[in-house]
Parts: C-alpha cells; sequence; structure tokens
C-alpha cells in the first residue's frame, strides 16, 4: 500500500487531469515511416513500433483481415494489426477511457492510409450498460473493472463512468458482412478476460480467431484454471507468448497458465495449429 493512496482512500484526491499527446514520426524499415500520437501522460509507456511486431502478426493475419483489439489504450497494438491488415481489413480498437480515447482516434487519424482503425469508446463486456472502472492516479492512466480488485484498492482508486457494449453483437450487427474474415482478437481487460471471452463462445466456436489474452497478475489460481480450462474446451491450442514479436512460444498446460506472473498467451485454433505442424 503506498503513502497517496491513504490519502485517496480518506477522501483526499488531486482533481482529474488530462493530457494532451505529441506526434512522433517512427521508421519501420521495410514497412516506411508512420507517425504516431504519444500520450504524455508521465505514466505512460513511449512505445515504438516495430517491423517486428507487424512481421509476427502477418504468420497469422492476412490484407483483408478483420481484427479485434479489446483495451486498445492509445492504440500502440491497434497500429501494427492495421498495417498488417491493410486499407482492404479493419481493426476495431475498443477504449472505454474518454481521458484516453483522443490519443486512439488521433492515431487512427493519423495512419488511414495505411490501415483501417475503428474506434469504439466503450468497453466489451457481457451485457450493455454504464459501468465504474476505477483508475490508480487523476490522469486515469490505466484501470478496469472494480469488481476484480479489493474493497481498500477500489477505496484508494478514481472511479470513472464507462460505457459498455457487448461484442459479439457489435460485430454481428455491424461487420457482418467482414466476419467470415475474423482473425484476431485482442484482449486487455485487467482481470475480466474470462468473462468476456464467455460472452463470445458462440463467435469463437464459429469463426475461430486467433486470441491473444491477457493473464491479469492478481487473478486467483481458480480464474486462471477457469480461463485454461475454457479455452482448451473450445479447441484452442495454448501457448506462451514471450513478447510481441514472437506469438508462437511453447504450448501450455493448466499449470503452466497457473505459473504466469503477469502477461499474455496465444491461442491457436486447433485446426490451425494442426496445419502449422
Amino acid at each position: 500500500m503506498k503513502l497517496r493512496e491513504v490519502f485517496y482512500a480518506l477522501g483526499i484526491k488531486p482533481q482529474p487531469r488530462t493530457y494532451g499527446f505529441e506526434v512522433q514520426t517512427q521508421d519501420l524499415g521495410q514497412y516506411g515511416p508512420i507517425q504516431y500520437a504519444r500520450w504524455l501522460h508521465p505514466r505512460a509507456y513511449d512505445h515504438q513500433v516495430k517491423p517486428a511486431e507487424i512481421d509476427a502478426l502477418r504468420q497469422f493475419i492476412e490484407p483483408g483481415d478483420l481484427c479485434v483489439d479489446v483495451g486498445a489504450h492509445c492504440g500502440d497494438t491497434a497500429v501494427p494489426m492495421a498495417i498488417a491488415t491493410g486499407t482492404d481489413g479493419c481493426v476495431v480498437a475498443m477504449e472505454p477511457n474518454r481521458y484516453l480515447f483522443p490519443v486512439l482516434e488521433e492515431n487512427a487519424r493519423l495512419n488511414a492510409e495505411r490501415g483501417r482503425i475503428d474506434c469504439v469508446m466503450a468497453a466489451a463486456t457481457p451485457e450493455p450498460g454504464t459501468y465504474t472502472f476505477g483508475y490508480t492516479d487523476p490522469g486515469f492512466c490505466n484501470g478496469g473493472a472494480d469488481g476484480k480488485l479489493t474493497w481498500w484498492r477500489r477505496r484508494a482508486q478514481f472511479p470513472l463512468q464507462v460505457e459498455g457494449k457487448n461484442l459479439d453483437t457489435l460485430l454481428r450487427t455491424q461487420y457482418a458482412d467482414r466476419l467470415d474474415r475474423l482473425r484476431y482478437i485482442k484482449t486487455d481487460t485487467e482481470g475480466n478476460d474470462l468473462e468476456l471471452l464467455r460472452s463470445l463462445t458462440g463467435l469463437l466456436a464459429e469463426y475461430r480467431p486467433h486470441l491473444r489474452v491477457e493473464v491479469y497478475k492478481f487473478c486467483s489460481t481458480e480464474y486462471r484454471e477457469q480461463l485454461f480450462h475454457l479455452l482448451d474446451g473450445l479447441g484452442y491450442q495454448v501457448r506462451a507468448m514471450p513478447s510481441d514479436r514472437d506469438f508462437f512460444g511453447k504450448p501450455l498446460t493448466a499449470a503452466g497458465v497457473r505459473a504466469i506472473e503477469h502477461g499474455d498467451i496465444f491461442c491457436v485454433p486447433s485446426e490451425a495449429a494442426t496445419q502449422a505442424a
């Protein structure tokens, strides 16, 4: 427990603060230069898009594909996806944080000639509605649904009202003509990935996209067990994901998922894994 969190829990908090962004030029080698809006929040990661990230995505993504980025933040993963899918493809980037959302929109605008990013200011939730997310600072850098946090940490955080949308419904109503090209879904929901995936079982069974799923550091052993068995039951090979440039790590068992301190797993439809082998 940090000292500032004690003050926050007592109701002694600074006022919300909005940060802007600066536009950088990044050289992607064979992919050429891009413009990238870097969020100026002091805790925000200064992400540099790497050509190797796009190379890694193109092992399973082709131009014209549909991808989904849940928890898109400022666009650091959506931009490489958009370059991989090209102008004929589409990336649906969901980010509920209104303090950050303009940066995501700017990155979509800056790279529109390289690929299409549709920005959706909403969280992916099983049921549509209004939700309260908790953030750890007055600039709302990083946070998520309060339900997975302890009472004390909920008290210490900065609440933000966000809109929730059902992702299955969103895709089937607004992207019905592209669903046969649904190739990849990335989820980063601060410990609510299992709940989200449960709401997508029909979509996953029908269209078989590859999945990148966060294993959040505060998730319980039971949560991790359920996450593995859900994915395994849906016919996915669960693999370690060493980095953004190496998706295809070693295959994992339930014990392997339990052992992850904090990170992502990459899930390959069993039929695709068999073909690759």
